[in-house]
């Protein structure tokens, strides 16, 4: 229609804000901002308006203008004037009107950043939960009575007790690493020292189970009835974890018991620092700046002066190292009667005897067949899974897929299939022999429990791995069917132990696979009741079930350690890792100084590259320095960036 009017449409116009003003005293805040680039890892200067002048302390996270964006940032220190002569930003807004990373906690994520690359916002990370809109104010926590009666165990120095009663001093402060006797609960000594602590401890443990039965234990001690025991891991819910780490905050004692990212919990005077089996994988962190629990226990341990004891059956060869150069005392029971000192362990005499052949051999079933006499019965296996790899039964060689992966068996199929692409061969032939039978080379913790069942048609069996784990069981006769690591407490301890298939962890094509075999059996040596058997299906003779039999971890640690010492070996050298892409793993290793010897990078298929750098110096501390500075440049440019690890626990 020619005289349709159109409506009107308001004009919207922004209102114009009034220009902050900054504050009179002090109105330099430096600010560490969180800029996502691994070149740009320093403090800026911001402008404090007016409004947030009683806020903005050190410690305070903030938000500010940069690079277009407004980003996070954590106040360090407050100036009257600044020394950059440009125009001064202000600050947006105030997170939280309360510090919440305390100059501990900086110093320590600078020490981290330090030694293991990366920046410090890497770290901060993971001191800071997710925080919601709820905790806007810090209310101080009831009034805690920290007045403690501690015993004393007789087996066990004086002198060690004294010192863990007083204040850590430069003179007494303890660094120790302790292994338990056999036959004995780790928990329950180490739930006996906090009560020494007058203000914090921290008690880390490798999974979310481990911290839970420890809070149960902590909790049962009358002598903790008015503690605050704060636990700290992944399952908790993001409420818990917030309002755990503001009962951290603004309490003055108690006791956190959690993870690895428990080191970055905002305590403002820590006394004591546990941590149990310190060779568990767990304790890495996959995330940059890839550190591990182990390391910065001992920062934080430095840099607040508090009491360290490290614990495990059996010590990593990385412990042993702080043991060599005495940083770490041990400490043993010294009022132990002889048959507590030793395990009894049963191996395999001659391999090639008939009754040593078979995936059960006949004595583990004679041991499992008496230990169900007076209580359960834990069978270790190596894999989760039912047939993992398989053979040609004629030539023993392995059997493939076109494609090259690797034939497995279901426990529901009727035939084999590939584990890559995963079809189904119904007429499998060898193509080296012609050959059409398998042979289960590797078998899993589902293929062992259908055996075990049929070979014990009335017992009672229970699965548990790291996917569904039983962590408690009861007393009664059971035949426990365990992958390393999830293996439940048995109350009064398992009658009898099997390892099954040992060789899978003692022949891994890894560095640490003696280490990492020594550390599985010296701790099923721990849930065992006294004089119970351990059976190992490995030769006898094998110097780690010398050890165990000895129960001598230590020993035997120092004896690799000085075998890597000879062949050049971490941790006797300082290692670096470097992955990514192949360009930019070879601008970091190319021409390094000659005391670094280098890998030659090499390639898995997928652009991706390796390499390994030793570093033959007393003091690799420079040369670590180049490799972070190279990295450094590879972010200013703009390229790719490569991945550096410090000190990996896998090679």
């Amino acid at each position: 229609m020619a005289g349709e009017i159109k409506p009107l449409r308001l004009k919207r116009e922004p209102v114009p804000r009034a220009k902050p003003v900054a504050t009179v005293e002090n109105p330099v805040a430096k600010v560490l901002v969180d800029t996502g680039l691994l070149h740009i890892d320093q403090e800026f200067d911001f402008l404090v308006p007016q409004e947030l002048a009683e806020i903005a302390v050190p410690g305070v996270l903030v938000k500010v203008p940069f690079n277009r964006k407004r980003v996070l940032g954590v106040i360090i220190s407050r100036h009257p004037e600044s020394q950059f002569r440009g125009e001064l930003r202000f600050i947006s807004e105030a997170i939280r009107p309360f510090p919440l990373i305390g100059a501990n906690i900086l110093a320590l994520t600078a020490e981290v950043k330090r030694y293991y690359g990366g920046t410090r916002w890497d770290v901060i990370r993971f001191a800071l939960p997710a925080l919601s809109k709820s905790s806007q104010h810090l209310n101080p926590n009831r009034e805690i009575n920290n007045v403690r009666n501690p015993g004393r165990d007789s087996r066990y120095p004086d002198g060690f007790w004294k010192a863990l009663g007083d204040l850590p001093t430069n003179e007494s402060r303890i660094r120790t690493w302790w292994t338990p006797p056999p036959y004995e609960d780790p928990f329950e000594f180490f739930a006996a020292l906090p009560a020494y602590s007058r203000s914090w401890s921290l008690v880390l443990l490798p999974d979310v189970h481990d911290v839970e039965r420890m809070v149960e234990k902590l909790r049962a001690h009358e002598q903790y009835r008015d503690s605050l025991i704060v636990p700290w891991h992944s399952q908790l819910t993001r409420a818990e974890r917030e309002q755990n780490f503001l009962q951290v905050l603004r309490g003055e004692s108690g006791i956190v018991v959690g993870v690895r990212g428990a080191l970055f919990l905002p305590m403002s005077k820590l006394d004591l620092i546990l941590l149990w089996d310190e060779g568990d994988d767990s304790y890495a962190e996959q995330r940059s700046p890839y550190f591990h629990a182990r390391e910065v226990a001992i920062m934080r341990a430095h840099l607040e002066k508090a009491h360290l004891i490290i614990g495990g059956a059996s010590p990593s060869l990385a412990a042993i190292s702080y043991i060599q150069r005495r940083y770490l005392n041990i400490l043993t029971p010294t009022q132990l009667t002889n048959s507590r000192r030793t395990v009894t362990v049963k191996a395999l005499s001659q391999e090639s005897d008939p009754n040593s052949l078979g995936r059960i051999p006949s004595q583990a079933w004679k041991i499992i067949q008496e230990g169900l006499k007076s209580g359960p019965v834990l069978v270790q296996v190596p894999q989760r899974g039912y047939i993992l790899a398989l053979t040609c039964n004629t030539c023993r060689n392995r059997a493939l897929c076109h494609c090259g992966g690797k034939l497995i068996w279901e426990g529901a199929r009727k035939c084999a299939e590939c584990s890559l692409c995963g079809s189904l061969k119904l007429d499998w032939q060898c193509p080296h022999c012609a050959a059409s039978q398998f042979r289960f080379s590797q078998v899993g913790d589902l293929r062992i429990l259908e055996e075990l069942g049929r070979a014990f048609p009335n017992q009672a069996l229970l699965s548990t791995n790291k996917d569904h784990r039983v962590p408690f069981i009861e007393g009664s006769p059971l035949i426990v069917i365990s992958t390393p690591g999830a293996e439940p407490i048995a109350p009064a301890g398992y009658s009898a132990a099997v390892v099954i298939n040992s060789a899978l962890v003692l022949n891994r094509s890894a560095l640490d696979a003696e280490e990492e075999a020594r550390r599985r059996w010296f701790g099923l040596a721990l849930l065992l009741s006294p004089s119970a058997p351990l059976f190992i299906d490995s030769a006898f003779e094998n110097r780690n079930i010398q050890a165990l039999q000895r129960w001598d971890s230590i020993g035997i640690g120092v004896r690799e350690f000085e075998e890597r010492r000879a062949l050049n070996l971490p941790p006797a050298v300082k290692t670096i890792s470097v992955n990514g892409e192949f360009e930019a793993v070879a601008q970091i290793v190319r021409n390094l100084p000659p005391e670094c010897e280098v890998s030659r990078p090499k390639l898995d298929g997928h652009n991706e590259s390796s390499a390994l750098v030793r570093i033959n110096a007393p003091d690799p501390s420079q040369y670590i320095a180049e490799i972070f500075l190279r990295a450094r440049t590879q972010s200013a440019r703009g390229s790719s960036i490569a991945r550096i690890k410090i000190d990996p626990i896998s090679l």
